[in-house]
């Protein structure tokens, strides 16, 4: 790929709102299953902030049983159903199991 078709790439990615949810994992037996909310896939909007989903994720802790949800974090999505972590996700992680 030439340099130029490249930044295209990363300005249109650049471009778009990005929308931000909690992405989490739900113990069933001894398997994980991820999952996040809001569903934008389903047409859910996603949060518009970083700050916002982390408050939210911190909420939704707080709310759950700690031995079923884990590993809590903010992700964002691009508008084609990718999502990423966010930066520094991975210092940031609720109820992180290693």
């Amino acid at each position: 790929m030439k340099l130029e078709a490249a930044l295209n790439i990363i300005d249109t990615h650049t471009k778009l709102n990005p929308e931000f949810c909690v992405s989490f994992e739900v113990a069933k037996g001894s398997v994980r299953v991820s999952d996040h909310f809001p569903d934008v896939r389903d047409g859910e909007s996603g949060f518009k902030s970083e700050e916002e989903a982390w408050e939210m994720a911190k909420k939704f802790y707080k709310s759950t049983d700690p031995s079923v949800y884990v590993n809590i974090y903010v992700i964002y999505g691009n508008g084609k159903n990718r999502f990423s972590p966010v930066a520094g996700y991975d210092k940031k992680t609720i109820n992180c199991l290693k």
